[in-house]
């Protein structure tokens, strides 16, 4: 969906707005006419079909925008808060095709906002239902309508009523739930010590995985996370940006098990990336893997790992 906007209440001008993409993807319009009056804003949609037969692909594509002679090819960010000056600046236009083999199981996802959240945004791509969460939500009754509860980053971090009902949720994974809890930076809220998971572990914010191209061995290959719905393999770890994995599980009770193992050149390989304990009839994840880079960057095998972790099956 690319959404365009004009500032100018007088512009009597015609645009030309073209979306720039390889041959692997055919495009049901080759370019759209915008009229900026009497429509300021415009939301236009274009379809991409894939024309190569690889899976589990990515392309960047970009947009512009062209009046007579004139090439436009940004877009408008805004930083805005009280405490600084408002911040406006122009990027390039460009966003991510992304081709899947991906199978999902589970629908409906409840999701806590962590800090800068775009993961609920990928969610829905991959066709996952998901609702926001708030302090209120966390009852035993409103989270029975979810297949997996999902905390975004350091929401431990933000958010101490998620200590205060680790109770109510432990209770949700012990009915048969799947809850999913992406990184945190310390093991404390202000300056209380955080309660999470039905097992304790430690976050060391000295252990992780800075080279995005780390080596990734699989400790425990028949692992669920590894093989349901989707066989997950070496190449899903290819194309990683900036990092693998931050703020890792250290001193985990014996009951979690680390299918994963990495490290950055002459380290130590850590296996604290990836963390699951199986609790009653459900799960628990402690995730550390940079799933809040790797999936806005439209890399496909976090998609699918992704899509793995909600779908751990239930315990008998």
């Amino acid at each position: 969906m690319l959404y365009v906007k004009s500032n100018s209440k007088d512009d009597l001008s015609k645009y030309t707005i073209e979306e720039n993409a390889s041959k692997d993807w055919k495009k049901n319009q080759k370019f759209i006419q915008y009229d900026v009056l009497p429509v300021l804003n415009k939301n236009i949609s274009t379809t991409f079909t894939p024309q190569s037969k690889l899976l589990n692909t990515k392309e960047e594509i970009s947009a512009n925008a062209k009046k007579n002679n004139e090439v436009y090819n940004g877009y408008t960010k805004t930083i805005s808060y009280d405490h600084i000056p408002t911040i406006t600046y122009f990027p390039e236009a460009k966003a991510n095709l992304v081709k899947l083999n991906i199978k999902i199981v589970g629908k409906k996802i409840g999701y806590i906002i962590g800090a800068g959240d775009k993961v609920p945004d990928a969610l829905k791509e991959m066709g996952y239902d998901v609702t926001t969460l708030i302090e209120k939500d966390i009852t035993d009754e409103n989270l029975k309508q979810f297949d997996a509860i999902i905390t975004g980053i350091r929401a431990y971090n933000l958010y101490e009523y998620l200590s205060d009902k680790n109770d109510i949720l432990m209770r949700y994974v012990q009915n048969g739930g799947n809850m999913i809890v992406q990184y945190m930076k310390s093991n404390q809220v202000g300056n209380k010590n955080i309660t999470v998971g039905p097992y304790p572990f430690t976050i060391s914010g000295g252990s992780r995985v800075t080279e995005e191209d780390a080596k990734v061995s699989f400790l425990l290959p028949d692992n669920p996370a590894l093989n349901y719905p989707n066989k997950i393999t070496q190449k899903d770890f290819d194309g990683w940006v900036q990092e693998r994995s931050t703020y890792q599980a250290v001193k985990s009770d014996s009951h979690y098990e680390t299918p994963l193992g990495m490290h950055d050149t002459d380290e130590d390989q850590s296996n604290g990336s990836l963390a699951i304990a199986k609790y009653g009839k459900g799960n628990f994840v402690y995730a550390s893997l940079v799933f809040f880079r790797q999936l806005p960057s439209g890399i496909p095998g976090a998609y699918r790992l992704m899509a793995n972790l909600i779908a751990l099956p239930k315990n008998k």
